[in-house]
């Protein structure tokens, strides 16, 4: 509300700090911007990812949904989308862009009711179930709800709300840091055993990935703001 930025930390640093502590690949995602990420899309091991922001239609509750390994043409072409949660995914479906959900159960407007949250069980294979920026027990649940999908339940979730899944029925789960202070970098991760950062992210969205790291929580938030 203040318009201040939500992160000053130069993306070189992220890179350096990424690598230090042992990451294999390195990407931002900076809200609805790639200039970040492009920065440092010439080092290896990087690849361009952002998080965008979007809303359900019908009454307005904003999401935020992480998409990897973009272009900037598609960065582009996918605005005009994002005002609808269901055409941004139709989009990314089509263009064939791994992406996910960050943050599920983070309140960023109006409440978040069960019917958001199915249909977001509908519209997401992958949830990102560790959140270095989230407490632990929204992390905890996140990953029990995504554990809770199956087949038959997408399929009465469908007919319940009049909409066709996006996915076969399993939701596979991703971390990241979610820093914002410098603090965090690297603390929060994804792991999968792959060679190339198209089967790293294929690999994830096939739910062979783990998560590993840090939680956050009120104190450790309260020093990333700081900084």
């Amino acid at each position: 509300r203040a318009r201040l930025g939500e992160s000053y930390t130069q993306p070189e640093r992220v890179y350096r700090v990424c690598k230090a502590r042992g990451m294999s690949y390195v990407t931002i995602s900076d809200h609805n911007t790639v200039e970040g990420a492009l920065r440092i899309a010439h080092e290896p091991d990087t690849f361009l990812s952002v998080e965008v922001t979007t809303r359900f239609p019908e009454d307005d509750v904003p999401l935020h949904v992480l998409v990897w390994n973009l272009g900037e043409e598609d960065h582009r072409d996918l605005q005009p989308y994002r005002p609808s949660v269901y055409e941004l995914v139709a989009f990314l479906r089509e263009r064939g862009l791994a992406h996910a959900l960050a943050h599920p159960l983070y309140r960023m407007g109006p409440p978040l009711t069960a019917s958001h949250v199915e249909r977001m069980m509908l519209l997401f294979s992958v949830w990102e179930g560790r959140n270095g920026a989230r407490s632990r027990e929204s992390n905890e649940l996140a990953c029990r709800l995504a554990a809770a999908v199956t087949p038959a339940l997408l399929a009465a979730l469908a007919d319940k709300h009049g909409l066709e899944p996006s996915h076969g029925g399993r939701i596979a789960l991703t971390g990241g840091s979610d820093d914002h202070g410098a603090l965090d970098i690297a603390t929060t991760w994804t792991a999968c055993r792959a060679g190339t950062i198209d089967e790293f992210l294929a690999g994830v969205a096939r739910g062979e990935g783990s998560v590993g790291g840090a939680h956050g929580s009120c104190s450790y938030i309260g020093l990333s703001l700081r900084g």
